[in-house]
């Protein structure tokens, strides 16, 4: 994993049976209970009983998360928001900048398991922000980068190498879906 980043596994069987990849949950940090919010996460992954979530230490809450310990009791509030739709009509494109690929890991381990063949397109600053790479491709999933200063990938913006899936499949007159989580830019 990249300098900051950083997984989190709870053992939470009910919510693991319920989350849908695009939701997110509340987590309450040990340690700071009396004085900070909960804070949101998106789900990375959820099966088994186990919810994983991916976060960036940028502050004292994601700090104090790093630092909680196995076996430790973790308040977590969910399934929020709405997720991603259930089904696919066509090639999943799935398009995430940095952090914003943690809800479309869970959501391409359920393509997957669906008989479908994501093609991931993953941007960042630089090849630091590319993130959980290893794990799209061990299922499988057809992994496209782009880097702004081009180092590793495409150089330039994620949409670039999208826009070019884009024309290959409209050529071949295959239907697609795309899905996304990143900024505002991207989106």
């Amino acid at each position: 994993m990249r300098p900051g980043y950083r997984f989190r596994v709870l053992d939470a069987p009910k919510l693991a049976s319920v989350l849908t990849p695009g939701q997110f949950v509340h987590v309450r940090v040990p340690g700071l209970e009396a004085s900070a919010l909960r804070r949101p996460f998106s789900v990375f992954d959820a099966c088994e009983g186990r919810v994983t979530v991916m976060y960036k230490i940028v502050g004292r809450g994601t700090e104090a998360l790093a630092k909680a310990r196995v076996g430790e009791t973790v308040m977590v509030e969910g399934p929020l928001g709405h997720g991603f739709p259930e089904t696919c009509g066509g090639v999943p494109l799935l398009v995430g900048g940095g952090y914003g690929v943690a809800p479309l890991h869970f959501l391409a381990r359920r393509l997957v398991a669906a008989g479908k063949k994501p093609i991931l397109f993953v941007g960042g600053r630089t090849k630091d922000d590319l993130l959980a790479l290893d794990r799209f491709a061990a299922m499988g999933v057809d992994v496209r980068t782009a880097t702004n200063d081009g180092s590793a990938g495409a150089k330039g913006f994620v949409t670039e190498p999208l826009d070019d899936a884009l024309i290959e499949l409209r050529q071949k007159g295959e239907a697609f879906e795309l899905f996304t989580c990143g900024p505002d830019g991207l989106l």
